[in-house]
């Protein structure tokens, strides 16, 4: 005992009052004429202590300082409502202590009350109680508990927790928490619900042991019950006048005092293979009836509602049609939650509720089926839908519905809504294309699907929940229509963002873009784009040009399949080239374009194309293919007039027939009458058929650092580019000191003033026949 401290103590508080002294257990107090002091603690003390409310009909209001000093081996404490003050260093070196529970109001705490204690060290209090906060609280790690409940603690290796009391005026649904304090609950003590005559579910957690007398006495409200497989015995009267339909067995048949059930009828279901209800009394007095599954759930008396599922099961689940003889018709919200290994769900047409986020985090679902003729839901593609398919439901996390979509997942056009967390963690989602009509995105619609690229809004922006495509992965973008309303650029809502040409239509398949249509409808030259929210264009899908009226269409390097009709009955097209990069060609992608003269393959003949493909073109129409390519005939191919040309000797023979002029024209020729001839055109890129005088290069000067230059497009195939200066216009051209600089097919070359004037050229050459 630390006698140091309470004579220290008294001679300090001898003149202020009387007091006399006292022990309890290892407790040391002193005795006022209205209140106790804890003053010392006895050193051996050991796990749990419990601070009492009272001693001598007094309450204990306050711990003294050093009171608990040096008790190295307690582990717990419990704090009763009654103190009011806590002094400095009381838990000085109680190097053990892990927790200090109280059991009601905050008291004031002096300075390092608990210095030295446990590395984990926490204060637990009431949620009911004001005064503290958590997660910090005087600067230690605090938690709250449910102040619903009344409880104990156990004095154990480990200490445990009894739920005592529950307030008869609750109403509705209580789950018990499976810990208090940080502690198990183990126990349901002596008539902890007694009188709960409102409550109409109470579902105890795995781990409860004991539920003791008269636990549910009077629990009139509840229809059915589960008790845990965890439990090993329960107290007479447990469920006493309780009015039960069924009572459900997790486990084997747990150890029973009398009357449990006092007699009533009820119906009692246990798990098949589950021992000793034949010989335990007073179980085979009710006939136990055995049931198959790995299901928990909740009856009432016409159905059966699903809570949980074993995390650990693996492959194809089929929940099944019935339960214990009634049908399921729920799925509550956590009852498949994180099952991580299971690879298909199967709902029967009974279940009418699925709560949100059933099946979050089921990381290897591929597959959601409903079977028979469900009224409230429906399936396309495994993703689960309401019945009219205008609310996204559950979008399974390894949906990979067969190749080639590969991870794109394109909603629904009827689909309005996408539900709360109805993406949540899909891995290998790659882009989401969200169409016209979607008005909600949730909260949390699309949280944590790490492998998101992009998301394609077609349409106005949707009214957005919370986080919703929060964790997706790092380069993640949303992509938006240039025609839509609400977005904005380079961010919307946080979200990197950027707008695409509104009049494309498109799809994303195995990570490239497909255009499906085009909405433009002026009759000019349309150039289609690389790239669509951020994927290559590979694909022009069947009538995606249809009836258009474009003049021309520049088809980017890269497509590799144009389908059947793509650019069918075009009344303007006069010429077409095709780029090297295209394989496929399908059934009448350029039939009756009747302006159509000039058809350019860049590369080979493709290696799956319909002879049909330019069926009903111009009287005059030629093909024209380069020598050097193969699968090509000449003079015809498939049927077709076709010329080969020796790309060497007409270098410009692909700008020419782009431009409705013969591959051969003489490049020192003038069509427009401009004064600019097609070799200048030619090399800088230019439409020969325009008015060019205002397109030419044009000089620069920087004054402040005195350069001057010139910049051009300087790509064309077989043309030499020479940048010379002079200072006096008439003579002296030379190229010495330019320097040059480029960016992609644009170059500069510049240079040092000198003197007074400086004179630019661009002289362009080319060996033409």
């Amino acid at each position: 005992m630390k006698k140091r401290n309470i004579i220290l103590l008294m001679a300090l508080l001898g003149g202020v009052f009387h007091a006399s002294a006292g022990t309890s257990g290892v407790l040391t107090y002193s005795v006022t004429s209205n209140a106790v002091y804890i003053t010392d603690c006895d050193t051996s003390a050991s796990g749990y202590v419990e601070i009492p409310s009272s001693l001598e009909g007094l309450p204990v209001t306050v711990l003294f300082p050093h009171a608990f000093e040096d008790c190295s081996e307690i582990t717990s404490v419990f704090i009763p409502s009654t103190v009011e003050q806590i002094l400095e260093q009381s838990f000085l070196n109680c190097i053990k202590l892990e927790r200090a529970v109280f059991g009601g109001r905050n008291p004031l705490l002096s300075s390092n009350v608990f210095s030295n204690v446990a590395a984990g060290f926490k204060i637990y209090y009431s949620d009911e109680e004001s005064g503290f906060s958590s997660p910090i609280w005087k600067g230690y790690a605090s938690e709250s508990y449910d102040g619903t409940f009344s409880f104990e603690i156990v004095s154990g290796f480990p200490e445990t927790i009894t739920i005592t009391d529950y307030p008869t005026s609750e109403t509705g649904e209580v789950d018990v928490p499976s810990l208090f304090a940080g502690l198990s609950v183990t126990r349901i003590g002596g008539n902890a619900f007694d009188g709960c005559t409102q409550l109409t579910r109470i579902s105890l957690p795995d781990g409860i042991i004991r539920i003791e007398h008269d636990a549910f006495f009077e629990c009139g409200g509840l229809t059915t019950f589960t008790v845990p497989s965890s439990v090993t015995y329960v107290g007479d009267y447990a469920f006493a006048d309780c009015g039960l339909a069924s009572i459900f067995f997790e486990g084997d048949a747990p150890q029973g005092g009398s009357d449990i059930f006092d007699g009533y009828s009820f119906a009692l279901y246990i798990r098949q293979g589950a021992q000793d209800f034949a010989s335990e009394l007073p179980w085979k007095n009710y006939s136990p009836v055995e049931y198959v599954g790995l299901y928990d759930f909740e009856v009432d008396r016409e159905a059966v509602k699903i809570t949980d599922y074993p995390f650990d099961e693996t492959g194809v689940v089929t929940i099944p049609d019935t339960i214990v003889g009634k049908p399921v018709t729920s799925l509550g919200e956590s009852a498949f939650y994180n099952c991580q290994q299971i690879t298909s769900l199967s709902i029967p047409e009974s279940v009418t509720t699925i709560g949100q986020g059933t099946m979050a985090y089921t990381t290897d679902l591929q597959n959601i089926e409903l079977r028979g003729s469900n009224s409230v839901f429906s399936v396309e593609f495994g993703v689960l839908f309401n019945k009219d398919k205008t609310e996204l439901l559950h979008f399974p996390a390894h949906w990979n519905y067969g190749p080639p979509r590969d991870g794109n997942y394109e909603i629904p056009n009827t689909v309005t809504s996408v539900l709360t967390r109805a993406f949540i963690g899909a891995t290998d989602l790659y882009s989401v294309t969200i169409p016209v009509g979607v008005s909600n995105l949730n909260s949390q619609a699309f949280y944590q699907c790490s492998d998101l690229t992009a998301a394609i809004f077609f349409g106005d922006a949707s009214n957005m929940g919370g986080s919703v495509f929060d964790g997706a992965d790092a380069s993640f973008k949303i992509y938006y229509s240039d025609q839509a309303s609400g977005f904005s650029s380079p961010s919307w809502l946080s979200y990197p963002a950027e707008s695409f040409d509104g009049n494309y239509s498109f799809s994303i398949w195995s990570n490239v873009a497909q255009i499906d249509n085009y909405a433009g409808t002026e009759a000019e030259p349309v150039v289609l784009p690389e790239t669509l929210a951020g994927f290559p264009v590979r694909y022009i899908h069947s009538l995606a040009f249809y009836l258009n009226n474009a003049t021309s269409y520049s088809i980017p390097e890269g497509v590799t399949d144009i389908f059947a009709q793509a650019f069918q009955s075009n009344p303007n097209l006069k010429y077409i080239t095709i780029p090297s990069s295209v394989t496929n060609m399908g059934y009448g992608v350029f039939k009756n374009c009747a302006q159509l003269k000039t058809a350019l393959f860049n590369g080979d003949a493709p290696a799956y194309f319909s002879t049909d493909m330019f069926a009903g073109a111009h009287g005059d129409f030629t093909l024209y293919y380069f020598s050097d390519q193969l699968g090509f005939s000449s003079p015809t191919w498939n049927g077709y007039p076709a010329t080969a040309i020796d790309r060497a000797v007409y270098p410009a023979a692909k700008w020419l027939l782009d431009h409705d002029l013969a591959y051969d024209t003489d490049l020192s020729t003038d069509v427009s009458g401009d004064g600019v001839d097609l070799l200048m055109e030619y090399a800088l890129n230019l439409n020969p058929h325009e008015n060019n005088q205002g397109n030419l290069p044009q000089i620069f000067i920087d004054t402040e650092t005195e350069f001057v230059g010139i910049t051009y497009y300087g790509a064309s195939a077989g043309v030499t580019y020479t940048a010379e200066t002079t200072t006096n216009l008439l003579s002296s051209w030379t190229s010495s000191g330019m320097s040059y600089s480029s960016s992609g097919d644009m170059h500069s070359a510049f240079l040092n003033l000198q003197g007074t004037q400086q004179f630019i050229r661009l002289k362009v050459e080319a060996a033409v026949p």
